[in-house]
Parts: C-alpha cells; structure tokens; sequence
C-alpha cells in the first residue's frame, strides 16, 4: 500500500526543509511583522467574533531570499480557520535570471489575462502555488515563464454576505511572457500565452423516469483554455499609450447549457437552452495620458467581453465555465473612492461584460489649490433583457449605453484640494448613477457632497481632523420600457472628528446615519445609527495598537473591481501590528 501527501502539506514541508537549510548552511538577515485582530461583537443579531494573527518572516541569505507567512485565525474575519504555513516563497536571483518558488504573483500587461494577487480585506486570493522564471535575455529583452496550481480556488458567489466561501474551483495554470523593447525604450511589445485546465462543479437537473420527481446531480466539469494577447506601450515627453488586447477560448469536457425547470398542472420537465461544447471571448483596455505644462489628463477605455452572461448564469456559481477565469482581473476603469459614502456604491465590475471610458482631469491652480474632475461611464454590451444564444453574444456593443437593460452606471465627480502648511481640506461632489445589482431593472441616482475632509495642525504636536459626507438617493424599479414603476428616497450622512497628538496617540469619534428604509435588524426594525469610537497607540515606532467600540454600518467593500457585502457589526476590535 502507498501513501501519497496531499499537495498542500508537500508544499508545507518543502518551504519549512528549505528554511532550515538556508538558516543552517548561510549566513543571514532578517525582518518580519506581526498583524493581529480581535473581534467579538454582533452582526445582524448573530454572535461575531474572530481571531487573526498573520506572522510575515523573510530571511535573505546570499542570491536566496525566503519569504513565509504563518497564521493562527481560530477563526479569521473572513474565510476557514487555519493554524501552520499560510503561503510562501523562495526567491533564487543570480545576474540575469530569477527564480521563484512558492505562492506566485504576475501581472501581465493590463491585467486583463493574468493578475495573480491577494487582498485580504475581502478573502480573495488566486495566487497558485508553483515555479517562475524571469530571463533578461538583453538590455531589450526580457522572458517570464510560470506553471502553477491553485486547489482549491474559494470565492463568494455573487451578493453572498456568509463569512467564509461557498464556492470553489481549481485550476493548472501556465503562461509565457516575452518584452521586447526598442532601443530608446519609448515602445514596448509585450506578447503572451497563458494556458489553463479549471475543474468546477456543475449542477445538472434530471427527471427520475420512475418518480416524476426532478434530480439534481453535482459534476465536475473540467475546461481547457487558451489566451494569446499583446501589450503595446507607448511613451513620450508629454504622453504615454497602452493597448492591451487578448482573446480567450474554452473547451468543455462534456456540453454545458442553462438549465429550467418547466412545471405544468400534471408534469413537470426540464428544459435546457444553449448546450454548448466551448466558448470564445476576447478583452481589451487603453490608457491614454497626457502632460500638459499643469494640467494631467487620463483616459481609459475598456471592452470585457470575457464571459456574456445571462441574469441566472451571474448568480449561479456553479456555472463557472462560462464566466471569467479567477485570474482575469482587469483595470476597473473607474476611481477606487477613500470617501466612505462614495466608496460604498463603488461598482462591481463585470469582466464577463463591460464597456466603457473613464476620464480624469487634475489641474493645479496654485502651488496650494488643486482641481480635479473624473467622468465614468460604463455598460454592459448585451441587452440582458433579452436571452439570445451564447454564441450571438459576442455581437454587442462597442459603446456604453444609459439604457436601463444594459446595466448602466455612470459617475461624475469635482474635487477641490488645499494642502497649505499648516491646514489641508479637500471639497467633493458627485453624481452616481448606477443598477443597484447589474442584475435587474433597479436604478440608483446618488448626489454625495463632501463639505469638509480636512486637517489642522494646532502646533508640532496636536493635529485635529474632520470628515463630513452628505448624500442623498432616489432608487427607482423600471419596466423594461424604461417606465417608472416604484421607488424612494432616502439620506445618508458620514461624519469624523479625530485628534492626534505627536502621531503617537491618536482617538476618533466616527458617526453614521440613513433612513434607508432597506437597513433593518434581524426583527425587520429600521436601523438610522451607527455611533463607534477609535483610539490608536504607537508607543514605538514599530509597534501600534488600534482598539475601536461600538457600531459599523457595514456596505459594499471592493478591490480592483473585486467586491464583497460586508454586514453591519457592533462590538470591540482590537489591531496590533509590529514590525521587526
């Protein structure tokens, strides 16, 4: 009889053998940092409490260099519980080559065809565990070769607010890079292949010839996929271009369709629509800037078109086949907020289907004042009104549309910033239209205004600061006519006043208020207020401790387009973070 390790706990071994091998043959140096949070509260009448300390070592010895993260959550904010070796990675770079062993990070191009990073704010990580090699083959040259694995892959279906996943996949992943750079370095060709074998389960409904009665059965579906693409960069004294395109296609292992149910007076059956055997997709980004003598402007264009999708496909996980690849994480082509009422309506972006520019402008006025305006305007391109087959899908438009069926959602927003010696202060306002889901006919029209974001600096030790957000919102239920059909309003406030002293001690009084009627308790009564407190201590210049009582409002909490629901919580949560 033979026993096989699980991949996950070889993984573990090599890095801890490697560890003890590079601390016991070379000589060392050494840093590392420690981040725990304690949490014990409510969330929407459930107990919610939680415990994560992340230990981050790196050693460097010589041309090696071994990086771990350890963790103890029992359990973690979000996701399961762990207690050992987190992720890892050992990195060899001797004169023209590196490799790297370990959780794998990459970025090629834009984004749009492999992006492998981790937030942990919002659990997601797609980071495979495998090998990379980067070659400098000459001063205008340059190769990245990697192959990986992720098992499992887990992520939150769509609008899920559960504190640990429910869905998974699993994926092989390979891709080359090649940079090839003209002599003056002012053009870049950036060609790349990126290969993969997902496995996913599916659901597939069957009628029991016996009973009548519908079945459900869970399958793995396994798809192969293929994209090429290139990134084109372009640059100049006064401007800069990038034009990064790829085309993805999918091969099934078996068909795969949407599936109904059909339910009459005597019977019932099951209806299957677009039994397909593979897809194709394609994505592409632009950036544009350009450098005025003051003025900065940027313009993005972008067209996903990576995984058309009917309504029910988007909100079912188990149809992970015809959606983007977990690693298909584009530029956003909007503004990621820090004001917390605009950050709280920030859009999730559909890599599957989406269309659209952003524009930004920033205009110094004075060595103090500053202007800055931002326009986005973004659509699905297919009509998701209508149920056209997989295969005509990739026919929509090439230009975001206002019409309620295409998911639209548009922001425009002016800034106004003065950072003087001793006072700084930032002004806002912003319109945001938006559907609420991207799912359904549901707008959302939003008017944040920002009075006052500023900060004072009474002498060298006291600093005081304070944050006012005001917003106002019409949410309206359209007919596919575009016909008003219901709605309401509501308000909602965000306000701050904190003092610092010597950035050593610093206490905060954060306020929230709405009457959204949608905000309610687990007894279904409104909820207006959330009223909590903050105190951070740094005793040294390495160590700081945040400790934080009373009520959040929760909302939306997004990444690189990437977002989650996050439910309101009242309680205690205590930070430490220390760095040595």
């Amino acid at each position: 009889m033979s026993f096989t390790l699980p991949f996950t706990i070889k993984t573990k071994i090599v890095f801890l053998s490697l560890l003890f091998f590079t601390v016991g043959v070379f000589p060392f140096s050494w840093n590392g940092s420690l981040n725990s949070r304690l949490g014990e509260g409510d969330q929407l009448g459930v107990r919610y409490n939680y415990l994560e300390n992340f230990l981050s070592l790196s050693a460097n010895a010589g041309s090696l260099r071994l990086q771990l993260e350890l963790a103890y959550n029992q359990p973690p904010e979000y996701g399961y519980s762990l207690i050992g070796l987190r992720q890892g990675l050992l990195t060899y770079q001797r004169n023209t080559f590196t490799v790297e062993l370990g959780n794998l990070s990459q970025v090629f191009g834009s984004g749009i065809s492999l992006n492998l990073f981790e937030e942990r704010n919002i659990d997601f990580n797609n980071l495979p565990v495998g090998i990379k090699l980067d070659y400098e083959q000459s001063d205008r040259v340059w190769w990245t070769a990697l192959v990986g694995r992720k098992a499992p892959f887990q992520f939150y279906s769509p609008s899920s607010n559960s504190r640990v996943p429910d869905a998974e996949a699993d994926y092989w992943l390979g891709a080359v890079r090649g940079i090839f750079s003209s002599r003056n370095q002012n053009l870049q060709m950036t060609p790349y292949l990126v290969v993969s074998l997902l496995s996913s389960p599916i659901q597939e409904f069957s009628v029991d010839v016996t009973s009548e009665k519908i079945v459900i059965d869970t399958l793995m579906l396994d798809v192969a996929v293929s994209t090429t693409g290139l990134s084109t960069s372009f640059s100049r004294k006064n401007w800069d271009l990038m034009l990064d395109g790829a085309w993805t296609s999918k091969i099934f292992s078996q068909p795969h369709g949407e599936q109904y149910i059909l339910v009459t007076s005597t019977s019932q059956g099951i209806f299957t629509k677009d039994m397909i055997s593979g897809t194709s997709g394609y994505a592409f980004y632009g950036r544009f800037n350009r450098y005025f003598d003051a003025i900065s402007l940027m313009l993005e264009y972008k067209n996903y078109k990576l995984g058309i999708e009917s309504a029910n496909e988007k909100t079912d996980h188990f149809h992970q086949a015809t959606k983007p690849l977990p690693y298909q994480v584009g530029p956003t082509g909007l503004s990621q907020h820090d004001v917390s009422l605009l950050g709280a309506i920030t859009h999730p972006v559909d890599y599957g289907d989406e269309v659209g520019f952003n524009l930004e402008i920033r205009w110094p006025l004075t060595f103090e004042w500053t202007v800055r305006g931002q326009a986005s305007v973004l659509s699905s391109s297919d009509d998701r009104s209508i149920t056209a087959p997989i295969t005509d899908r990739l026919q929509g438009r090439a230009l975001p549309t206002f019409h309620a069926n295409y998911a639209p959602f548009q922001e425009y927003l002016i800034e106004l910033e003065y950072a003087g010696e001793n006072f700084a202060t930032r002004e806002i306002i912003a319109f945001t239209q938006s559907t609420l889901s991207g799912l359904t006919n549901e707008t959302a029209q939003y008017l944040t205004v920002v009075p006052a974001y500023l900060t004072f600096r009474l002498n060298d030790n006291w600093v005081l600061g304070l944050v006012s957000e005001l917003q106002t919102a019409s949410i309206k239920s359209m007919d596919q006519n575009e016909i008003e059909i219901g709605g309401f309003d509501f308000n909602s406030a965000h306000h701050i006043i904190s003092a610092d002293y010597g950035s050593n001690v610093s206490v905060a009084a954060i306020w929230d208020y709405t009457n959204d009627p949608t905000q309610v308790d687990e007894a279904g009564q409104p909820l207006d207020n959330w009223l909590s407190g903050e105190v951070s201590l740094r005793p040294t210049r390495d160590i700081q401790i945040r400790a934080s009582y009373g009520a959040e409002k929760g909302g939306v909490r997004c990444t690189g387009g990437v977002c989650r629901v996050v439910n309101p919580f009242e309680g205690t949560r205590v930070t430490l973070e220390v760095r040595f």
